[in-house]
């Protein structure tokens, strides 16, 4: 007989634990609580903390191998289920207190460097859960940068091949347009290819009474079935 477990009011059998949806609900969750993070770092505690508690085993800072080189932000497990999380947390220059506590945000410029960061991790997700019967990955993103849910404002820009903006699809061999410059591709002048097809969709995560202070939320799923 199959025991169930009760998350959120819903039946969940344990056989098959829905990465994606547990990130979602973990940053709904979140929100209402922290709507604000003062780095990348806080960001994947608190993350970890919201799928620990969902019934998930954490381990940060997880080393790829033998995948690649470096460590991927998440890795966590649930039965036989194995899941990896890469967040990204892009932000304009904000300063806000919420409770006693004040927030001072650094301004991330290069948004084409970002947007290759982030097709990046779900290219790095694809090659990982590859390796894992039954792995899936989840690429994150939160930012108050619409720059990054609208997309570039003028035509041809060199990065238009690595835009996330809202309803975009990712997919195929993705390289730097010709009007790129070597300080735009130092250190990323690599293509970069993607087995599968991502939709981006882009969704509220937190309003600040500040100039900045709109954040939005992405998530993309990536599993190891995508060829």
């Amino acid at each position: 007989m199959v025991k169930w477990t009760m998350r959120k009011g819903q039946a969940v059998g344990p056989e098959s634990p829905d990465i994606a949806l547990d990130v979602a609900t973990a940053l709904s969750d979140l929100a209402a609580l922290r709507p604000v993070f003062h780095s990348e770092a806080d960001l994947q505690h608190e993350l970890a903390i919201g799928l620990r508690d969902l019934g998930w085993r954490i381990r940060l800072e997880h080393p790829i191998a033998p995948c690649a080189a470096g460590a991927l932000d998440i890795v966590a497990r649930n039965g036989d289920a194995v899941a990896a999380v890469e967040l990204k947390y892009v932000t304009r220059g904000l300063e806000h207190r919420v409770g006693d506590e004040v927030f001072r945000l650094k301004n991330h410029a290069a948004h084409d460097h970002r947007r290759y960061d982030i097709v990046k991790d779900i290219m790095r997700l694809e090659d990982w859960c590859r390796v894992w019967p039954r792995a899936k990955g989840v690429a994150v993103v939160i930012t108050n940068n619409p720059l990054l849910w609208r997309g570039p404002q003028r035509a041809g820009t060199a990065d238009v091949a690595f835009t996330v903006a809202d309803g975009d699809t990712l997919t195929g061999r993705l390289t730097w347009g010709a009007s790129a410059k070597p300080g735009t591709t130092r250190g990323r002048a690599e293509p970069l290819t993607l087995r599968g097809a991502y939709r981006m969709a882009w969704r509220a995560y937190s309003q600040l009474d500040a100039a900045n202070g709109e954040f939005r939320s992405l998530i993309v799923s990536v599993g190891c079935d995508q060829d």
